[in-house]
């Protein structure tokens, strides 16, 4: 545009061009800080749902090892150690999860004395739930445990009937 414009009007036209020029900077500037704070929310958004759906899970895990403690009458040995080793699955993968998540807290959020509410909320509630998956944990492998016991019990057992049930035929044909 400016190669088609009279002389007299080019200076004027760059010193309009010059100014625009200095103005798309700031532009520029600000979208550098927008990405970032996009980026922020992101994370903490993210960081958010990770803590939520955790959250939600640990009310089912725990309803489920609860089952697997009340239902074990009617249950195999077997069976019950499946599924407490299932659970263990999955709090073993809630918790890196939850490595990932405090890795994520520490990068985000404010750290030291004075700590913004809501960023100690989250913090907060983060320890809640670590504390609350950690604790469920050492609850399942003790089940597990004794589940395993069980089990090594139950094989005991029948072995046994198998040894004693010939000896016990014999016992009974002889009298």
């Amino acid at each position: 545009m400016a190669i088609t414009i009279p002389e007299d009007k080019k200076k004027i036209l760059t010193k309009e061009i010059k100014a625009v020029e200095a103005k798309l900077e700031v532009n520029g500037r600000f979208k550098e800080t927008v990405a970032k704070i996009e980026v922020l929310v992101d994370s903490l958004t993210n960081f958010d749902k990770n803590l939520k759906t955790i959250d939600s899970w640990m009310q089912s895990a725990t309803a489920e090892l609860n089952d697997i403690k009340e239902a074990s009458g009617a249950m195999l040995p077997e069976d019950r150690v499946a599924r407490t080793m299932d659970l263990q699955e999955d709090i073993a993968a809630k918790i890196e999860i939850l490595k990932s998540d405090a890795a994520t807290e520490l990068e985000l959020l404010p750290q030291g004395d004075k700590v913004p509410a809501d960023a100690q909320a989250f913090k907060d509630e983060l320890a809640r739930i670590t504390k609350y998956v950690t604790d469920l944990a050492e609850k399942t492998r003790i089940e597990c445990d004794k589940y395993s016991n069980d089990v090594k019990f139950w094989a005991e057992y029948r072995t046994g009937i198998k040894e004693f049930t010939p000896w016990l035929v014999n016992a009974e044909k002889a009298t």
